[in-house]
């Protein structure tokens, strides 16, 4: 019977060559390394010139320091261990009697300050928006934006509102499309006198350097005009350029009496530095 050409596993003491890959270590296995590197350097392989012994001293460091096993790493190596998600676990067979709030996500992070103002997911979510970069898109041309602003500052009514609100005017930004500036046209609460005020629930208008409601006809205007040269602009526009990190809300809306809507009202309402600090201001109960 003519010889197997089958090639035998080696066996261990026991006799088993499953035995011996059981007790194979795993990782890496420096002598050996140590060995290929050693032939790199052999006249008829590679040669010095192309694996210096400054190549080799480099090699041999490493392999001494590195660890030849998960085991043998310190304890500030090793890494964490890892748990699958629940929303990522696969749901229980029909008839289970796990009910569907197994499953579901749970609230881990709360906040509750002395006076009982919770900080909910609402609010969370509001915070993550408030951070991110604003884009060009955030901001369109005529869209109506409100800005931060120090109304402790200001003498004059019309600017004693908590926030300020303006019409885009046009936007500047990074090649990305990253939002780096905004110059507005300023809107100015105004009062059945024709006066601007600091009554958030009266009418929004353009203003007019003169500090009056804006139309075509103020670039013609002497007074108009010499309220504009003295602010240093080339038109009655009253405009402002503020950087993007000013801006406090996008896309506010008005009514048809140019007051602003509810919703836009809330918003800004959310965006009070203290909860409900600007809710009378704005009208909301």
């Amino acid at each position: 019977m003519p010889p197997s050409n089958k090639r035998k596993a080696p066996k261990d003491a026991t006799g088993s060559p499953e035995g011996e890959r059981a007790q194979r270590t795993r990782g890496l296995d420096p002598a050996a390394v140590k060995q290929f590197l050693g032939m790199l350097q052999r006249r008829d392989r590679l040669g010095a010139d192309y694996f210096t012994d400054g190549d080799m001293l480099q090699w041999n460091e490493y392999l001494d320091a590195v660890p030849a096993s998960a085991a043998e790493a310190p304890d500030g190596k090793s890494l964490l261990p890892v748990q699958m998600p629940l929303k990522c676990l696969p749901r229980p067979a029909a008839g289970n009697s796990a009910g569907p709030s197994s499953l579901g996500q749970e609230e881990i992070i709360t906040y509750a300050n002395a006076d009982g103002r919770e900080f909910g997911a609402a609010e969370r979510r509001r915070q993550y928006d408030s951070r991110k970069a604003l884009r060009l898109s955030d901001v369109p041309q005529g869209s109506a934006i409100a800005i931060r602003c120090d109304p402790e500052a200001a003498t004059q009514p019309g600017y004693r509102t908590p926030f300020w609100v303006g019409d885009v005017v046009e936007a500047f930004g990074d090649r990305d499309g990253t939002l780096e500036k905004v110059t507005i046209h300023f809107r100015m609460p105004q009062a059945a006198s024709g006066l601007f005020c600091d009554d958030l629930k009266k009418p929004w208008n353009l203003a007019c350097h003169a500090l009056h409601t804006y139309d075509g006809a103020c670039e013609r205007k002497l007074a108009c005009k010499a309220a504009a040269q003295k602010a240093g602009s080339s038109t009655s526009k009253f405009t402002y350029t503020c950087e993007a990190a000013e801006i406090l809300e996008t896309k506010l809306e008005f009514n048809a009496s140019r007051s602003l809507k509810a919703q836009s009202k809330k918003r800004l309402a959310e965006s009070a530095p203290e909860k409900g600090a600007w809710n009378d201001k704005l009208g909301i109960s």
